[in-house]
């Protein structure tokens, strides 16, 4: 079995199991507002098992379209001011979207004490930002790369990244940041690039304001200039399509994915 069938095989189980075990653990878990600790430890060891465990499974991470690391500090600098123009950026879209379509946001709950922020932050801020991008930069965008464009490969891992989250109120954020660190994974070729992307935004939600409209419309300027300059300066390459088994699973994991939507 080829590398992108068994990523796309473990990816359709990943979307068979991820509704059902969510309305399990809400039906099961005390609300987080009332127990927070049990509801992060549960939702760090879902996320280890759900995305952590495949992405070691799949491993190596290796695609022969993928850049070779070098030097990657320029990287990491671009990496924090990505995180934080898309936080500015983003978070008024997310405000103005949830409120259009009438969708109500869980609030994150102030933490009491030191252990509760820990747990915290690991469960909302690390360890989603370390395991998702070991799945679906690391595992899932090698395996594309291999087996298609790689335009189809980008579309295919920001879609699939955005839509397993199953929040229509986050939608337009998980679109648009994982299109991000999916061409900041093609330019840099080191996943620990993302990976520090991902974690910065995730951990400025946890405090970050809303900024006036002004300064997160500059934000959205830059960038998106900084998406149109990371696509831009991707080396050209040959064609390369899907097989049709392949496409076949594509198309039954996006139709797993929409059901959340649906409900």
């Amino acid at each position: 079995m080829t590398k992108i069938r068994r990523t796309l095989m473990v990816l359709l189980l990943l979307a068979v199991l991820r509704l059902p075990i969510a309305l399990a653990l809400s039906a099961l878990l005390p609300d987080v507002s009332q127990a927070p600790v049990p509801f992060y430890i549960v939702t760090i060891l879902q996320e280890l098992l759900m995305f952590a465990l495949p992405a070691v499974l799949l491993r190596p991470w290796r695609a022969d379209r993928l850049s070779r690391p070098q030097h990657v500090l320029p990287w990491f600098l671009l990496a924090v001011a990505a995180a934080v123009l898309a936080r500015t950026a983003l978070s008024p879209v997310t405000a103005w979207w949830t409120g259009f379509i009438g969708a109500t946001g869980v609030p994150i709950p102030v933490s009491v004490g030191f252990f509760e922020g820990v747990l915290q932050v690991l469960a909302f801020g690390i360890v989603p930002a370390i395991v998702e991008e070991m799945f679906f930069r690391g595992a899932l965008l090698t395996a594309l790369l291999d087996s298609c464009h790689r335009v189809t490969a980008v579309l295919l891992t920001t879609l699939m990244f955005a839509f397993m989250h199953g929040s229509l109120g986050g939608l337009p954020a998980h679109l648009a940041i994982s299109l991000l660190l999916t061409l900041l994974m093609l330019r840099s070729g080191c996943i620990l690039v993302p990976i520090a992307v991902h974690l910065l935004y995730n951990l400025l939600a946890l405090g970050w304001p809303v900024l006036p409209g002004w300064v997160a419309g500059c934000c959205g300027i830059v960038l998106a200039g900084v998406v149109i300059a990371l696509h831009i300066g991707l080396p050209r390459q040959e064609q390369a399509r899907l097989s049709r088994r392949d496409c076949l699973l594509c198309a039954a994991i996006f139709g797993l994915m929409a059901i959340p939507y649906l409900m």
